[in-house]
């Protein structure tokens, strides 16, 4: 009797384990320009724009895929989408994709390994159906939300702090320069200031710009990792 009591309840831990086990595969999209793509799988646009773009826990099976070239407008919110490419890929559980688009001919490259890692969740609130296209993901910060936005950081003691607050105040938000460089200024260290910059470069509307923000870095690194974004 014990035996089958011990025997039932293995077999429950089994199956919730199972049952709780993630499957799937994952892929990874960028453009061989490297320039700000966002993406479609299965008629859903995903709420992000990026040059990189995650997808983790994809079902197994057949996926229609459209990748578009994002150019954000420089005055009003919003992005510019030109589709670079629209195809179709058969994924397998386990197993990881790196699928980089050439925007000039309008192809994918597709390279498969292992998977190992977990990112943006296909089935997660990350995703949108296709008909809010259209709809403000990145508004431009205002002149009244930036100078709200400096007092708030300055309400912070420490840099991780301010860090912390300046993302959580830049997320759906537009900037330029100009304001980038107004909200750095407020940081003690340097490695924040990168940080910072890192974080929210693809929501920087002019990014030939930023080079104007070298003067506020000394380290060659902290330059060097600038010109590299």
């Amino acid at each position: 009797m014990k035996s089958t009591l011990l025997l039932l309840c293995f077999m429950s831990l089994f199956c919730a384990f199972a049952q709780q086990k993630k499957e799937g595969s994952i892929m990874r999209f960028h453009a061989s320009d490297n320039c700000l793509i966002k993406l479609k799988i299965d008629n859903r646009f995903f709420n992000k724009i990026a040059r990189t773009i995650t997808v983790a826990e994809i079902p197994e099976g057949k996926h229609s895929i459209q990748v578009y070239q994002a150019e954000p407008f420089s005055t009003r919110p919003g992005e510019k989408l030109t589709e670079i490419y629209n195809g179709s890929i058969r994924t397998y559980d386990a197993v990881q994709y790196t699928c980089t688009v050439d925007p000039f001919i309008n192809s994918m490259d597709v390279k498969e390994k292992e998977a190992s890692e977990v990112f943006y969740s296909y089935s997660g609130q990350n995703a949108m159906h296709s008909e809010k296209v259209n709809s403000k993901i990145f508004s431009l910060l205002s002149a009244a939300e930036l100078a709200q936005f400096k007092v708030s950081l300055n309400e912070q003691n420490t840099d991780v702090e301010k860090l912390k607050k300046a993302l959580e105040l830049s997320s759906a938000k537009q900037l330029n320069t100009v304001q980038v460089e107004e909200i750095i200024k407020l940081f003690l260290f340097e490695s924040t200031r990168l940080d910072y910059i890192k974080n929210i470069h693809s929501q920087i509307v002019d990014k030939e710009n930023i080079k104007v923000l070298k003067s506020y870095f000394e380290l060659n690194s902290s330059k060097d990792a600038l010109d590299a974004l």
